[in-house]
C-alpha cells in the first residue's frame, strides 16, 4: 500500500503495552490489587515513564501480582488495534443569503451537562440530528453479557446417599443437603449442612434416625476475583475447613440392642473442589473431617429387660435399678477421629449481578450501558 508522504495523509500512533485498557479490565473484574495497579499509572503514564510502571508492576508482592497479570489479563491485551480515519474533501460553501429573507427566530436554550431531555430535543432539532443518533446506535450495539459471580450453591454428599448401614443389612440412605455462601472476593466462604436419615423397621426393631446439623467455614487457597469472570469459577481448588455440629439420634440394630441420644462435635477439614461443566455451574468436591465428638446417650431393648416374661411390645430403657435412681443420658461416648467423609455433587444455583444489587437464578443476562452525557 502506497501513500502520498507530502500530502501527510498517514500518522502512526503507538502505544507498546496498554496499561490503561488493563486498568480497566481490573476495575470491570472487581480485581482486590485495582487501587494499586491504577495508583502506578497515575503515576507514571502522565510522563510516559512506561519503564518504571513495569518495574513497579513487576516487584510489586514480590512479584506475585506480575505473574497474575500475565496468566489472567495479558492473553487478552496481546492484540493489534488499528483505526483508520479518512479525509473528505470539504464541500463548496452554500450562497450567502440576505438577512433580509429571514425571519428572527427565538435563540437557542442553554443546556446543563446533566439535561439528557435538552440534549436530545437538540439532537433531533438540529443539524446534528443524524450523528447523535449514530452514536446511540452504535451504544446500543455494544450490549453484551453482565458478568456474574457465584453466589450460593447447594450441594449433597453422594457417599450418604447411596449409603449401606452395616448391622441394619439394607441399603439406608442417608438424605443430606448444604449450601455454601460466596462472598464477593476473598479467600473465605461459609455454610452449613443438614442430615436427615430417619429409618425404622418396627417388626425387625430396626432403627437409623438420626438428624444432624452443621455449621463451616472455608479457606480457599486460591482467592476469588483473581481472574476475570468466567475463565475459572470463583473458590476452586483446595480449601481447608473449620466446622461445628450437633444433634440427635435413635439407633437400634435388633431387639437388644438399641441406644438413643443427643451430640456435639467439631473438628478440621481439607478438600478439593474442581469444576465438572465449562459454566462452572457443576463441580465435585472430595473432602475429609476429623475432629472431636461428644455425646450423652442411654440403650434400650424391647420387652422388659427386669420381668422378661412380662410382654407388653413396648421399648424400656436398660435398667435394672430402683426406677426413681433413673436419669437420662447417663452414659457419655466421646470420639477423636475421622468424622465425615464425603463426595459432594454441588451446583451454583444463586449468582451476584456485578452491574447492579440483587441476585439472579442464571448465570448471565443482557444489558444496556449507562446512557452517554453529551455537553452543551
Amino acid at each position: 500500500m502506497l501513500f502520498n508522504a507530502a500530502e501527510r495523509d498517514l500518522s502512526l500512533d503507538t502505544e507498546p503495552e496498554d496499561y490503561r485498557t488493563l486498568a480497566l479490565m481490573m476495575l470491570r473484574n472487581g480485581d482486590h490489587d485495582y487501587p494499586l495497579v491504577q495508583q502506578l499509572c497515575d503515576q507514571h503514564l502522565p510522563t510516559g515513564d512506561y519503564a518504571n510502571l513495569k518495574l513497579s508492576l513487576q516487584s510489586a508482592g514480590g512479584g506475585a501480582l506480575w505473574r497474575r497479570l500475565l496468566r489472567d489479563y495479558f492473553p487478552a491485551l496481546r492484540t493489534a488495534r488499528i483505526m483508520l480515519f479518512f479525509r473528505r474533501a470539504t464541500p463548496p460553501r452554500p450562497e450567502t443569503v440576505p438577512m433580509t429573507h429571514l425571519r428572527p427566530i427565538a435563540p437557542l436554550p442553554r443546556v446543563a451537562p446533566a439535561d439528557t431531555a435538552a440534549v436530545g430535543w437538540l439532537c433531533s432539532g438540529v443539524a446534528i440530528g443524524p450523528l447523535c443518533s449514530g452514536v446511540a446506535a452504535a451504544t446500543a450495539s455494544v450490549a453484551t453479557a453482565a458478568p456474574r459471580r457465584e453466589m450460593l450453591s447447594v450441594k449433597t454428599n453422594l457417599l450418604m446417599d447411596f449409603a449401606y448401614m452395616p448391622g441394619y443389612n439394607r441399603w439406608c440412605p442417608m438424605p443430606n443437603i448444604a449450601i455454601e455462601y460466596y462472598p464477593k472476593r476473598g479467600h473465605i466462604t461459609y455454610g452449613a449442612s443438614f442430615d436427615m436419615p430417619w429409618w425404622q423397621d418396627y417388626d425387625a426393631h430396626k432403627y437409623f434416625q438420626v438428624r444432624n446439623y452443621q455449621v463451616e467455614t472455608r479457606y480457599y487457597l486460591r482467592a476469588n476475583g483473581s481472574g476475570p469472570p468466567y475463565k475459572a469459577p470463583a473458590y476452586a481448588g483446595f480449601y481447608l475447613q473449620a466446622y461445628a455440629h450437633g444433634g440427635l439420634f435413635g439407633i437400634c440394630f435388633d431387639a437388644n440392642r438399641g441406644w438413643v441420644g443427643e451430640g456435639f462435635g467439631a473438628g478440621l477439614g481439607a478438600g478439593y473442589a474442581v469444576p465438572l461443566s465449562k459454566n462452572g455451574h457443576w463441580r465435585m468436591e472430595l473432602g475429609l473431617q476429623a475432629g472431636f465428638f461428644h455425646c450423652k446417650y442411654d440403650p434400650y431393648q424391647y420387652e422388659n429387660p427386669v420381668n422378661p416374661a412380662y410382654r407388653d411390645h413396648l421399648y424400656y430403657y436398660k435398667w435394672t435399678q430402683k426406677p426413681a435412681l433413673f436419669k437420662k443420658r447417663q452414659y457419655r461416648w466421646n470420639w477423636l477421629g475421622p468424622t465425615r467423609i464425603g463426595i459432594t455433587l454441588s451446583y451454583d444455583l444463586l449468582y451476584r449481578r456485578q452491574q447492579k444489587r440483587g441476585a439472579s437464578f442464571i448465570g448471565h443476562e443482557p444489558y444496556e450501558p449507562q446512557e452517554r452525557r453529551t455537553a452543551p
